[in-house]
């Protein structure tokens, strides 16, 4: 579990290189094609809901998934 206002949960695929990201409203998005890099970037971020929203969200299409 993440420290996050907006985010819960994050998982990667290293082999799909699908970046999974739960928020606390209980959304799920999938982007696929996410570099390794970036991921950790998000992950590794002191505000990871403004890295999602720097690196993720308008750079990579995602799908609602739940």
């Amino acid at each position: 579990m993440l420290k996050s206002k907006h985010i819960r949960d994050l998982k990667y695929d290293e082999t799909t290189q699908e970046l999974q990201i739960t928020f606390h409203n209980q959304a799920v998005y999938r982007y696929p094609k996410v570099p390794k890099e970036v991921y950790q970037q998000v992950l590794t971020a002191p505000s990871h809901g403004e890295a999602f929203h720097a690196l993720i969200r308008h750079q990579y299409l995602g799908q609602k998934v739940g």
